[in-house]
């Protein structure tokens, strides 16, 4: 049975970065959301170092890798998101509730852990797809799914490798299923991060800087 120290002691925090003020977003180690606070550049300092060392996700922005250096030396494990979609609250929830991406054997696995993958039912030998499953964390899911849809808006001004599919895929099924698909693309891209520490490339030509802090989510 889970203690209530336990429960209430903040292991991921999520931060979202801004010019003057900054979105705290704190999970323990179930995913419960422990913590939200809007805060200072100067009182944002002072809470993460009086923070136990806890796993830190910050979208990769001007600035963040500043932050990344001073997070770390006050020995948090930080990590930089550049993956659409997926911001500071997103990769929050998902680093909680996912503690070792590698208990699952490849992302379709743990995509279908979090219900993102579509049931089967098979008709006179056919097999025909269904709405997704639903299992698994339903805030999660949610989060995932409104990051694809966000990352979606902004598709058809891309002209990367990912941007280019799911616009292929809206123009076929619509929108929602084209959400869904890119919610659970999201979710095996982040499984190749999390259990090989890779970094994301949006395409073969653009990647991240290797030389940055290595992050793989970017970690």
């Amino acid at each position: 049975m889970r203690n209530y120290s336990e429960r209430k002691e903040i292991k991921v925090v999520g931060i979202d970065l801004a010019k003057d003020t900054f979105h705290l977003h704190g999970a323990d180690a179930y995913g419960n959301a422990v913590m939200r606070k809007k805060l200072s550049r100067s009182k944002l300092t002072a809470l993460m170092a009086n923070l136990s060392p806890c796993l830190v996700g910050m979208e990769t922005c001007g600035g963040s890798h500043d932050w990344a250096r001073r997070l770390m030396a006050m020995g948090h494990d930080v990590r930089l998101m550049t993956i659409p979609g997926v911001g500071p609250i997103t990769a929050t929830a998902l680093a909680a509730a996912v503690a070792d991406a590698k208990e699952f054997k490849n992302g379709r696995e743990m995509s279908a852990w979090l219900g993102l993958v579509p049931r089967q039912h098979s008709t006179g030998g056919k097999p025909k797809l269904l709405g997704i499953s639903k299992r698994g964390d339903t805030y999660l899911r949610k989060l995932l799914i409104h990051g694809a849809r966000a990352a979606l808006r902004f598709a058809d001004r891309k002209q990367d490798r990912r941007s280019r599919w799911v616009m292929e895929v809206e123009s076929r099924r619509g929108r929602n299923i084209a959400a869904v698909a890119l919610a659970n693309k999201t979710v095996r891209t982040s499984w190749v991060l999390l259990s090989k520490g890779e970094d994301y490339r949006s395409s073969p030509k653009s990647a991240v800087n290797s030389n940055s802090i290595r992050f793989g989510f970017v970690t």
